[in-house]
């Protein structure tokens, strides 16, 4: 998967020179979809944050994750530094779209927007990150109309929970769609979005694995694997397999001129050596 993002760290005010904005996208190959699901494109903006508790003392930053269930990637905001109080009220302008598989008769559709830090191991940083606080969207309640919400992020640590509510933060959703994927694909490249692919597993993911991608290190190395791939990018909807369907074409009719070639060839021979008799 690959992500346009800003190398830049998100200021904790709101005033300044305000929320910088980012474009975060990811696709997922067409041709992988089972025959009980339909591929959609899923977009959204998150406009404001707001952190209603402290998630740690020694917590300093955080980042806004966004994930579909199954998924094996996460896209991530850049990190936004928190004051020392760990509470926060901050504008931001996050535009995430990822393509998924909305499968029609299994309860699986369900959007994550996540509350993350970077994992940390004896005072030093690590791979990976920990999720502190999350809420849920079913997206089969997308599907007719496009929908404006604001989402409850609840506690994941089971200590924050025993100290009242167990509501850690709050975003605003704006914008919030799920559209089917072929009417969507020039609609991202031309809104300035990089692609590359993006996997699902029927099984269920942890959230805190050191595989998930990572903005910062997008603009260095994003992941191995996304890397490996980008020198030849997934191809997607009609136009990739008329594309297939032309090369199998051409492959046949060369073929068939090769053994035109030696079946006349073989002719001439019996010829040639039947005058020779």
């Amino acid at each position: 998967m690959s992500e346009k993002t800003s190398s830049k760290v998100m200021s904790s005010s709101s005033g300044g020179n305000g929320p910088v904005p980012m474009k975060l996208f990811a696709t997922w190959e067409i041709d992988r979809t089972p025959t009980n699901c339909s591929p959609r494109l899923c977009s959204l903006t998150v406009s404001r944050l707001l952190v209603l508790k402290s998630l740690g003392s020694d917590l300093n930053s955080i980042v806004i994750a966004v994930k579909m269930e199954g998924s094996k990637r996460t896209l991530r905001s850049s990190e936004m530094i928190l004051p020392s109080s760990g509470l926060l009220d901050t504008k931001t302008e996050l535009n995430f779209s990822l393509q998924y598989p909305h499968f029609l008769k299994r309860d699986g559709n369900k959007l994550h927007v996540m509350l993350q830090r970077r994992k940390r191991y004896k005072n030093r940083t690590i791979l990976g990150y920990k999720t502190l606080a999350q809420g849920i969207v079913n997206m089969s309640q997308v599907l007719q109309h496009q929908m404006d919400l604001e989402l409850d992020l609840l506690c994941e640590s089971k200590e924050l929970k025993a100290h009242g509510s167990s509501v850690a933060a709050k975003v605003l959703i704006q914008s919030l769609v799920s559209q089917p994927i072929d009417q969507d694909l020039s609609f991202c490249k031309q809104n300035g979005f990089s692609d590359d692919d993006e996997e699902f597993s029927t099984g269920d993911e942890n959230e805190n694995e050191g595989s998930d991608s990572d903005p910062a290190a997008t603009l260095g190395n994003l992941d191995t694997r996304g890397s490996a791939r980008k020198s030849g990018k997934l191809p997607g909807g009609n136009n990739a397999r008329q594309r297939n369907l032309k090369q199998k074409f051409i492959a046949l009719l060369k073929r068939f001129r090769v053994n035109e070639e030696l079946t006349s060839l073989t002719d001439t021979d019996q010829d040639n050596m039947g005058h020779k008799l």
